[in-house]
């Protein structure tokens, strides 16, 4: 066969969808997307008084695809990202990172997957007052297969760390290890058994941290209305003293009607401090969200969202010069309305958000209001 025969076949198989419907080439995709959004805070330094107010520009470059086949399963996303303030220059910043999944084989013969990811960010951090450059690595690799008609078993790997690039915050990794078992009850629900260890290393503690967590639960099965998983158990974590508790997760995406969608997360979880002054300390982190999306009609959707954080340190912290128990609550709310023109290539959206920190730390606290105005062009 000619090259020139090669090329015209590889030419035909590249098919170019309309803009906004993506780029196929036979079963790989490629749908990017540009995010482009004006921005205005009224507490930039989340400070709890003297508040500066600032407006920003804010761009969002994601070139995601997917591959999918009977046999081998392919994604992942490069993505950067620049903001730009109007006064406060200092917060500048740009985050860039990328992504990786794969997946080879059947879960009737043996499913072997990898996954990788990396990012620097450059965000305001409000516990040392100003843009703290961190980067964030992960890793894992997994096996699956059914055991009987009924039964699975997957087992995993995953490493995760964060690097700061500033002296006042503490580097720290987590190496961890895990096998999961799911009984179908019904077609559409397996009850599940979850159990993992593995270890906690931070340049803040002297000894790491051995933990295990195991979790009984729930998760949907071969259901387009309803995906997702649930999980309550116990966990335990090594340091000097033991750390104990309840340990739960929950996952949940409903698609109520065509028009109404309705997700709900819920985990906690303890990892290092990492601010200079809390060596050997560790927080117990618990998030809730709840998310809502509505088709208000063909061109207009509207999005609620909700969340709630609290994390309380183990240890009390040192603020000046006094020792004190720190415990902190965290509310987010955010409304969202886009625009969906017929042409597919292109929304528009507004956005408003409130945000309030609790603190028994009173410098800790804040409150901010953000809002925004924004368009996304996809092809």
């Amino acid at each position: 066969m000619s090259i020139v025969a090669v090329i015209a076949m590889a030419a035909c198989s590249l098919a170019v969808a309309a803009p906004g419907e993506g780029i196929n080439l036979t079963t790989l995709k490629f749908t990017p997307s540009l995010e482009v959004k004006g921005l205005h805070n009224s507490n930039v330094d989340y400070v709890s008084a003297n508040e500066k107010a600032d407006t920003s520009i804010m761009g969002t470059l994601i070139l995601p695809f997917e591959n999918v086949t009977d046999m081998f399963k392919a994604g992942g996303s490069a993505w950067g990202r620049s903001q730009r303030y109007s006064s406060e220059g200092r917060l500048d910043h740009d985050d860039y990172g990328a992504s990786l999944r794969l997946a080879v084989g059947t879960m009737d013969t043996l499913v072997v997957s990898g996954n990788g990811a990396y990012q620097r960010m450059q965000e305001f951090d409000y516990s040392v007052g100003r843009i703290e450059e961190r980067y964030v690595a992960q890793a894992g690799a997994g096996l699956g297969r059914n055991v009987t008609d009924k039964m699975t078993i997957d087992a995993a790997y995953a490493y995760d760390s964060t690097d700061y690039r500033s002296a006042g915050l503490y580097d720290w990794n987590q190496n961890a290890g895990s096998v999961e078992l799911a009984q179908k009850l019904t077609d559409k629900s397996a009850a599940t058994l979850m159990g993992k260890a593995g270890m906690i290393s931070s340049d803040a503690n002297q000894k790491d941290a051995d933990f295990m967590i195991v979790q009984a639960g729930m998760k949907a099965v071969a259901t387009t209305k309803l995906q997702g998983k649930v999980g309550v158990g116990y966990q335990s974590y090594d340091v000097y003293r033991t750390i104990d508790g309840l340990s739960y997760m929950a996952g949940v995406a409903w698609q109520a009607t065509a028009r109404l969608l309705l997700q709900f997360q819920a985990n906690n979880g303890i990892e290092p401090a990492t601010l200079r002054g809390n060596e050997n300390n560790y927080i117990n982190t618990t998030v809730v969200r709840a998310n809502t999306t509505v088709q208000v009609i063909d061109t207009v959707a509207a999005s609620i969202l909700g969340q709630y954080r609290r994390q309380e340190y183990d240890q009390p912290v040192v603020a000046n010069g006094v020792a004190t128990d720190k415990d902190e609550d965290s509310y987010t709310g955010t409304l969202r309305l886009t625009y969906q023109p017929p042409a597919k290539f292109v929304e528009v959206f507004v956005e408003g958000g409130y945000e309030q920190r609790q603190s028994t730390l009173a410098n800790n606290e804040y409150d901010q209001t953000l809002a925004a105005l924004g368009m996304t062009l996809k092809y």
